[in-house]
């Protein structure tokens, strides 16, 4: 059992951002991969880079959807990205001793969602993926890639 447990609804976005940022990453990502839950992993990881979170908005008609499922079996992943967050985070007010509680005790009592706090992360996110997935002027999926390679790499070395 992970730190997030008993996932008892997908993860649901709406709009036309998440819309474009699928379309824009459909040649990387194959259906296989699980592609809503892959994009909603970077968009996490965003948002917790910048330590910014933005209120989930939902705007359009097209569903992004993550399946409960998906998610389940992928709980590592979501424990890795929440317990980064909740430990490094400014954005809550808790002492280590509870951060600590949260991100490691399967058996916590503080009560605290999870899910939302990972989502409002990803709504921050994916902002920012656009912004520089949107920065590629021509439909050349290699211009893209070598773009997001870019940034990944400042991101790394501490250039951002």
């Amino acid at each position: 059992m992970g730190i997030i447990s008993n996932i008892s609804s997908d993860i649901v976005f709406k709009g036309d951002k998440w819309q474009a940022i699928e379309n824009k990453l459909e040649p990387f990502l194959p259906k296989e991969t699980q592609p809503h839950f892959v994009i909603f992993k970077l968009c996490v990881a965003m948002g917790i880079m910048y330590d910014q979170q933005s209120e989930v908005v939902n705007d359009g008609d097209f569903v992004f959807n993550i399946p409960r499922t998906i998610m389940q079996r992928e709980i590592s992943d979501l424990d890795f990205l929440f317990q980064s967050a909740v430990v490094s985070s400014k954005l809550i007010n808790y002492s280590i001793e509870d951060r600590l509680d949260l991100a490691f005790n399967t058996e916590s009592k503080i009560e605290f969602d999870k899910i939302g706090f990972l989502k409002r992360f990803a709504s921050f996110g994916i902002d920012k993926w656009l912004g520089i997935i949107n920065s590629v002027t021509t439909s050349n999926t290699t211009e893209l890639m070598d773009k997001i390679n870019t940034f990944v790499e400042s991101a790394k070395n501490g250039i951002i």
